[in-house]
């Protein structure tokens, strides 16, 4: 349930950093909610396999029971691999400027 929370506040954070002016819709939203709305691509369809990865974790009966934590672990760092990537660029157009 850890690698489950660590998820959301991962996913909640990130959002809220790119839409600050959003902060309080995406903290009360669920985080289903917030993958659908502020992610895209691949890194979507990582973050919904992930949350359900996690979910699925703290039930007793399980539905992928062919992945274990370790599968989570993998994708947990896939998307902070996506993240970090996604923020170097950022941060380099940002901070790189033409000089003409």
């Amino acid at each position: 349930m850890g690698y489950r929370k660590a998820i959301e506040y991962l996913v909640k954070d990130w959002a809220i950093q790119n839409k600050p002016e959003e902060k309080e819709k995406i903290e009360k939203s669920w985080l289903g909610a917030v993958i659908k709305g502020y992610y895209d691509g691949d890194l979507k369809e990582i973050l919904e396999r992930a949350t359900w990865l996690g979910n699925d974790q703290a039930h007793y009966n399980r539905l992928f029971e062919e992945f274990d934590i370790d599968v989570l672990k993998e994708l947990i760092d896939l998307i902070m691999v996506e993240l970090d990537r996604q923020y170097k660029k950022a941060h380099y157009i940002e901070t790189i400027k033409s000089k003409k």
